[in-house]
């Protein structure tokens, strides 16, 4: 019987939970195959071509689909709230069974993964990192993206090999005209 110790710098990356993270991922990809989960989500980083943000165009540096795609809790938590020119949506969800691959920073957008052939992309501040919500095409053609900011820090769930994050609705949402248009998808 071994005696307890912390595990030394290194040894996590070894340990049984993180060598099967990617077949737990692809055991979760059923859920999105079955069709039990609806909403596409993306971490999405970007930037205006004006001088600060808001100012100019928007232009998506990278949109990186978050797969086996996670569980997000009911969108029913979101209310519109009146205001004199319309309303605000409101509220918060929780995401959660998000793959154990990713690392905090890259969740809350302080760090950008590398490309699919390895190069790092580095960002100039400002930029803008929001989290968007997708219905997948069952209904409508082109489905209203949703933008979302993290609310706290991620969580890893170590039972679960997965991470939890919960995000606060932001009022402006990505337009369905620049659905199709505006956005090169990581594939």
């Amino acid at each position: 019987m071994p005696r307890p110790r912390p595990l030394r710098p290194g040894e996590a990356a070894r340990t049984l939970a993180h060598r099967l993270s990617p077949r737990v991922d692809r055991l979760r990809q059923f859920s999105t195959k079955f069709g039990l989960r609806s909403t596409r989500v993306y971490l999405v980083w970007s930037k205006y071509t004006g001088g600060e943000r808001g100012e100019g165009r928007e232009q998506i540096i990278r949109r990186l689909e978050l797969l086996p795609t996670p569980r997000v809790s009911e969108l029913t938590s979101i209310s519109q709230l009146p205001f004199a020119a319309g309303t605000l949506p409101v509220g918060a969800i929780r995401v959660d069974l998000i793959t154990a691959q990713l690392s905090d920073d890259t969740l809350t957008g302080r760090t950008l993964p590398a490309a699919e052939d390895g190069a790092n992309v580095h960002i100039k501040e400002p930029y803008d990192f929001y989290w968007e919500l997708v219905e997948d095409d069952r209904v409508d053609k082109i489905s209203s993206r949703g933008k979302f900011r993290v609310l706290g820090n991620p969580t890893r769930r170590e039972g679960n090999v997965s991470w939890t994050v919960v995000l606060e609705r932001v009022s402006e949402d990505t337009r369905r005209t620049d659905a199709q248009s505006n956005y090169l998808e990581d594939e």
